[in-house]
């Protein structure tokens, strides 16, 4: 997932709560949607806060140090700005949005070349659970 998809004010911070919400827009359970944030924000919040500032309880994650979270034996499905660079997301993204037939629309790689291909499924996903 691009990174600035959690960063829902656009404040480059990345805070526990916002993961929580980046998780469950997507549609993920609510006890998945905690442990996955306290993994992430708990993993990449040391690694990314800037040089002499005090740790968090609410363990940020700083977008623009978001490369020192690479580690060795990462899968490399993002590179050290947080862009996609895999076809995990493309998985991911086609599970989320196809259509009843199974296709994508052709927006959706429009959306996914801008960087946000999720915020279109979560808008169309609230759509439909507010008409439905």
């Amino acid at each position: 997932m691009q990174v600035l998809f959690f960063d829902r004010n656009n404040d480059e911070i990345i805070y526990i709560n916002k993961t929580y919400q980046g998780i469950r827009a997507i549609g993920v359970s609510v006890l998945v949607a905690i442990s996955g944030s306290l993994f992430i924000n708990g993993a990449l919040s040391p690694l990314t806060r800037p040089p002499g500032t005090i740790s968090s309880q609410c363990l940020p994650i700083y977008i623009e140090n978001i490369g020192q979270g690479k580690h060795d034996s990462d899968t490399d499905a993002y590179d050290s700005e947080g862009s996609n660079v895999s076809k995990s997301e493309w998985k991911l993204l086609y599970n989320l949005a196809k259509d009843e037939d199974g296709f994508l629309q052709k927006d959706t790689k429009a959306v996914e070349q801008n960087g946000v291909p999720l915020y279109s499924y979560t808008q169309k996903a609230e759509q439909a659970t507010a008409s439905g």
